[in-house]
Order: structure tokens, then sequence, then C-alpha cells
């Protein structure tokens, strides 16, 4: 690499840094104009792609950067998690395995992967991932915050917890932790419930800011069977969420109405259908249960087989 390029390099390392996406993009063109073949060039442009939430030229992008350097592991495991939100799970899992033994001294890219095999469902996968993240460089929030996720989804509770408690010491006004927490366990006393209570004194925030520990405090309540306080933080957060979420119950009203008025009794019986709706050579499959279940990991199995396609949860 030249001299030239090692500086618009560590100049679109730095602007990455910062986010500021239009001089990592400008930095991606000088080094492909310096040099089409330019690997680094390639990484600058699917970053600015992936921040603008263009999976699929991001995904191109890092393909290319791959190509050219093959031991771009950092190219890699963003490729893996553009391919996951293109719901291309299975060559995502493919490079994670791949690239998974080269991240040894990248803490970041050990939890991106983790994050990654996390959201394929594969959390037994993610965390030796994140634990080594956190070994090689500990006291980064984000990092214990995706481990305590992914143990608690391998149910590993008292590890979730410490994790919770340790984070909210280091910060005491952390809502979404005193959320986690709050789910990991059912309350037996008020100590939490005080210490949220005066988290709320001391933020002084509007009220959509405030959602998570307004539900943290609802669960707990309801946990003590304090009815009429929980009920009154359950309000407090669903008014909150309103405020923010611009949803207009009419809309849904009307569309329901007209979908009555439309498939009446009579409008089914007359439907005559000349021949079968959909391609008869594919069955669908239903995966259906209650929240927390297991629902969502056995769609995204099933959905990373080459024969079946996910469309989504309902």
């Amino acid at each position: 690499m030249t001299t030239n390029s090692q500086q618009l390099s560590l100049q679109g390392r730095k602007a990455t840094q910062a986010r500021d996406w239009r001089t990592v993009d400008d930095c991606a063109n000088k080094l492909l104009r310096l040099s089409p073949s330019n690997p680094e060039g390639y990484f600058f442009k699917g970053l600015v792609e992936k921040a603008s939430q263009h999976p699929n030229i991001a995904s191109e992008a890092f393909e290319k950067a791959l190509s050219l350097d093959s031991a771009r592991y950092d190219a890699a495991i963003e490729l893996a998690s553009q391919y996951v939100i293109a719901m291309r799970n299975t060559e995502a899992i493919a490079l994670l395995e791949n690239y998974t033994s080269n991240l040894s001294n990248s803490p970041r890219y050990l939890d991106m992967a983790g994050t990654i095999y996390t959201d394929i469902g594969l959390s037994s996968l993610a965390l030796p991932l994140y634990q080594k993240a956190n070994e090689l460089q500990p006291g980064i929030d984000l990092f214990s915050a995706n481990l305590a996720a992914c143990s608690i989804f391998l149910g590993k509770i008292k590890d979730a917890r410490d994790i919770y408690l340790a984070l909210l010491e280091k910060n005491p006004l952390h809502q979404r932790n005193h959320y986690q927490l709050s789910r990991l366990e059912r309350a037996t006393d008020d100590h939490h419930i005080v210490q949220m209570k005066a988290v709320l004194e001391q933020a002084t925030l509007p009220p959509h800011r405030n959602i998570f520990i307004y539900y943290a405090l609802a669960k707990e309540l309801e946990d003590l069977e304090r009815w009429d306080e929980s009920f009154h933080f359950y309000k407090q957060a669903g008014d909150a969420v309103t405020t923010v979420s611009n949803y207009d119950v009419s809309k849904d009203e009307t569309l329901i109405q007209k979908i009555m008025d439309t498939c009446t009794p009579e409008w089914l019986a007359d439907r005559k259908l000349s021949s079968p709706l959909g391609r008869q050579d594919k069955s669908p499959i239903f995966v259906l249960g209650l929240p927390r279940t297991g629902t969502t990991l056995t769609e995204r199995i099933l959905a990373s087989h080459s024969s079946v396609e996910s469309i989504g949860e309902t």
C-alpha cells in the first residue's frame, strides 16, 4: 500500500469511528482511483452502504473486498451481517465458520460475529465469542450487555443477573438495563423498585424517554401484587409509547370494516377459482407457539435450509 493509500486508509478508519460517512465514501473513491483493485476501498464502500441500509449493495462491496483479499476477516464478518439482513443465513453461517478462528485479537468483530449468530438463533455458538470479546476488552458496556442477553437465551440467568448488576453499578441511570434485570426473575421485595423510582426522580426525562423503566416498575410491582401501582406504570408506559408510535386505531378499524363489508359469506361462496392458487410443488410450513417457546429459533433453523424460504413472523 502506497503512502497516499495508507493515509487515506487511516483517514477513512477515523471517519468510520466518527460515523462521518461522507468522508468515508470520499476516502473509498480516492482509494479506488489510485488502485481499482484496492480491497480497503471496497470495504469502505460496504460500510457506507451498510450505514445507508442498503444490504444488497453493501454485500456486493464486501464480497469484492473479500475476493481481492481473502484474509480480510473484517470484510467477511461485515458481509455475514448483511447476509442475515437479506435472510441469506446459510451463507452467513458459512462465513462465520470460516473466519471466527481469525478473530482472536478483534473484540469488535468477535462481538459482531456473536450478534450474527444470535440473530440467526444460534446462541450457543454466540456465547464463546461474546465471552472472548469481553475477555479481550473488558469494561465495554455494549459487549457486556450482549453477553448478558445471550446468557438469558441459554438459561444462564445468574450470569446475566451478575452482568446487569455490574452495568447498573457503573451506570445506575441506564433504564434499559433496569428493564432487562426486572425481566430475569420474579421480584420478591421492593429493593429494585426503590432504585428505579429514584432513577425516575433523578433523570427528569420526558415520558417517552422513560418507557423501559415504566415497564420495569410495572412488572415488578405486578410480581408483588401491588396492582394499582402496577397498573399506574403500565398506563404511563402505554401512553408514552402512543405518543411516539404515530399509531391511529381508526385506520385499523376502517380496514377491518372494509374487509368485513367485502368478504361476506355470499362473496366467499361465489368465489370460483379456475386454478388453484400458489405453486403446487411447494407446501407452507406454519410455526406456531406462545412467546418465548422457541418459535423464532425454529423458523430460523428451517429458513437456513436451501429448500425453505421464510416470509417472516406475524
